[in-house]
């Protein structure tokens, strides 16, 4: 068995794949043009999801030919993407059009769309599948939007919370149980904690300069908070909702995801140093276009991966989590040279 983290590359257009074993990177994947948001996976087919910020569509990869495998057509800009726990549907935060696109896995078809708040950023759905949290960056607010899986088009948005005058939420995390919500909200370098059931901010957190992304991992101890202009992860303790502590990652981090199998956080750095005539194709200095390694265990940087040029995103991948294991694990030792 194998991990692998898919990296999202906003300015070389191209999706990292890189060995957490070696740390080695094995391919870039081109994808569509200036892509944004971790890649979704969908486990009962083998494909992944790309959002093409300036194409307007989503890259469909191909995970065990390691390709792209085409691309479907969304809203305007589109900026985040999240899959249903049953592998049904695909939703796309359009923040061009202030709109949610809902794709059927199984056909790769556009089925319905949902309007929202301006500016929608990068979803999540809940654990149950109930709901799809949307950050309205645009209008300081986050969309709950109800799933019917009965009849998808019956799905719709029942709610826009405001979170405060200029809080510019870019990343709604649902608790385990689906009570909560978070919000990373980038201008006023907070974390709202929004109780889904009454739908209201029942608690503020600040945290770092600019947070973009905010997590949960195993435990269910922490929140887990990048601050890209602070270049660390803010660590919050759930049980007081106070920060503990604030681990240096190197430059401008992004998003997150996390590695159960030595307990770490992967989050990529969009430092960009290439505009400043850096190389950083492949780099492994935690300075820029790369992917930092946190130990959860001692709350310290470990090591570093590499990645193509504007790191914004990571997804970590089982080859047990998709379809054909086996066949995928022996076909990356082929294909990716």
């Amino acid at each position: 068995m194998s991990k692998f983290a898919f990296v999202t590359n906003t300015d070389s257009n191209t999706l990292s794949v890189v060995d957490l074993q070696t740390t080695e990177e094995l391919k870039q994947i081109d994808i569509g043009e200036s892509p944004r948001g971790a890649m979704a996976v969908d486990k009962v087919r083998g494909y992944g999801f790309v959002s093409n910020c300036a194409g307007n569509t989503i890259s469909v990869i191909n995970i065990l030919e390691a390709e792209s495998q085409g691309e479907i057509e969304v809203g305007l800009a589109p900026r985040g993407v999240d899959i249903s726990p049953d592998n049904k549907w695909l939703f796309v935060a359009n923040s061009g059009s202030a709109t949610v696109t809902i794709i059927d896995l199984s056909t790769h078809e556009v089925v319905h769309t949902v309007a929202v708040e301006r500016n929608p950023r990068q979803l999540q759905v809940s654990p149950n599948g109930k709901f799809v949290s949307v950050p309205n960056f645009g209008s300081d607010s986050i969309s709950i939007i109800n799933v019917d899986n009965s009849n998808i088009k019956n799905t719709k948005n029942i709610a826009n919370i405001n979170l405060g005058k200029y809080t510019r939420p870019y990343h709604a995390f649902p608790s385990e149980d689906g009570q909560l919500v978070f919000t990373a909200n980038t201008f006023s370098h907070t974390v709202s904690v929004v109780s889904v059931a009454d739908k209201k901010v029942i608690k503020t957190i600040s945290v770092g300069y600019n947070p973009r992304a905010v997590i949960t991992e195993p435990s269910g101890k922490y929140l887990i908070v990048s601050a890209e202009a602070s270049n660390a992860l803010c660590i919050i303790d759930r049980q007081t909702y106070q920060e503990i502590k604030r681990i240096d990652v190197g430059a401008t981090p992004r998003g997150m995801d996390i590695n159960t199998d030595n307990n770490t956080v992967c989050s990529t750095s969009f430092q960009r140093n290439h505009l400043f005539g850096a190389p950083s194709l492949g780099s492994t200095d935690a300075s820029g276009d790369s992917v930092t390694v946190i130990s959860l265990d001692t709350l310290t940087r470990v090591g570093n991966l590499p990645s193509g040029l504007g790191a914004c995103s990571v997804k970590i991948i089982e080859t047990d989590d998709v379809i054909n294991g086996e066949l995928i694990e022996a076909n990356l030792n082929l294909v990716y040279v």
